[in-house]
């Protein structure tokens, strides 16, 4: 078969003539600049010079994951990179994913350990976890039942009690998405069930929930795979919690205008992601595709100064310091840039400062960070 004369495919060094010929590199420049870091300008990477494994893994990354959902979106929790999207701004009805709102919105103007009696009139929906009338719940436990079970009587409890009223909670909602510049998104009751004044996009979807899982007691509850409240057993309808490795929430939603909806998160070692699908047949299929198109294709790397000899400087009183970040940088590449992952050191700045470390891979700049000079 023919190559692209676009994509030359070059047979690479073996591995240790590889690394004998950048310690070298690295030596030599620290020799000639009289024992300070090395200066190295951007390596003559020839771009189009992949090897015969990262070939592999550009086609990888560019065969998109296969979605059959209307809208979808897939964010790196890192970067906030988007990884994937189909339809993001397209406004959908959302179904129970219309809960993260209203969880949010009680944390921020509820008291958890209020107790709650539930009225005849908050049950004019079904109660997936069984509300009864009389029955006394606290708030923190009512958004356990919102949030497991996705009880949408619940929806309406929490609504009347932190609001005054099932409209004026409403508001307080709308008020929040035009706070956060959600334009896609409106909302017409706290649960989610069909309505034409109810709606969202899979980009405001994401950023709901992202701001979501940044509050600790929200974050906590989404996690959760089963709970006992009020006497009774609250399961999370999130398939995902202890089948899919490394899933963490966050809410499911169904509703015959709406279809299958799913925001979810997983995280592992290798990094942190963010998926939506609205308007899906089968939103564990939709989810799953796109959750492992991200760990097959990219890794979360730290960003580091490597080899602790090579980051020694000479002070201008003649002593000696050891370059250090300021922080733990890291990026998130996909796997054919990982070999070309390196660390350029700027020259320094002013009289005193140690400059900045600019970090590339295959000549792109993925970041700069300030250095430190550190005694030894």
């Amino acid at each position: 078969m023919g190559r692209s004369p676009d994509c030359a495919v070059k047979k690479p060094l073996p591995l240790p003539l590889r690394a004998a010929f950048v310690l070298l590199l690295v030596l030599g420049q620290g020799v000639c600049a009289g024992f300070g870091p090395p200066q190295l300008a951007a390596r003559d990477f020839d771009s189009t010079a992949l090897w015969p494994e990262q070939v592999r893994e550009l086609v990888a990354v560019g065969r998109q994951p296969q979605v059959d959902a209307k809208a979808a979106l897939l964010i790196d929790m890192g970067s906030k990179a988007v990884l994937y999207e189909k339809n993001g701004t397209r406004r959908l009805p959302q179904a129970s994913t219309t809960k993260m709102m209203t969880a949010l919105v009680a944390l921020e103007r509820g008291n958890l350990s209020d107790t709650v009696v539930i009225e005849p009139g908050d049950l004019v929906v079904a109660s997936a976890a069984g509300l009864r009338a009389g029955e006394m719940w606290t708030l923190g436990d009512l958004l356990y039942a919102l949030m497991l079970p996705s009880d949408n009587a619940a929806a309406v409890v929490i609504a009347r009690h932190v609001g005054g009223s099932e409209a004026a909670f409403v508001d307080m909602m709308n008020s929040k998405a035009a706070e956060w510049g959600l334009t896609d998104t409106h909302f017409a009751n706290p649960h989610g069930l069909d309505d034409p004044a109810h709606h969202s996009s899979a980009r405001d979807l994401a950023q709901i929930a992202m701001r979501g899982l940044a509050e600790p007691r929200f974050a906590a509850i989404v996690s959760t795979a089963e709970r006992e409240a009020g006497g009774r057993t609250l399961r999370n309808l999130n398939q995902l919690l202890g089948s899919y490795v490394g899933a963490e929430g966050v809410k499911t939603g169904t509703t015959e205008g709406a279809g299958q909806c799913l925001v979810a998160l997983a995280g592992r070692g290798e990094g942190r992601v963010l998926s939506v699908v609205l308007g899906s047949d089968d939103r564990y299929r939709d989810t799953r595709a796109l959750l492992d198109y991200y760990y097959a294709n990219y890794r979360t790397v730290p960003l580091d100064l490597g080899p602790k000899g090579i980051n020694v400087i000479r002070r201008s009183d003649g002593s000696k310091a050891v370059l250090a970040l300021e922080g733990q940088p890291t990026a998130l590449l996909p796997l054919w840039q990982l070999p070309w992952l390196q660390v350029l050191r700027v020259t320094p700045g002013a009289e005193g400062t140690a400059g900045m470390a600019r970090f590339v891979a295959g000549g792109t700049l993925l970041a700069e960070e300030p250095l430190n000079a550190l005694s030894p």
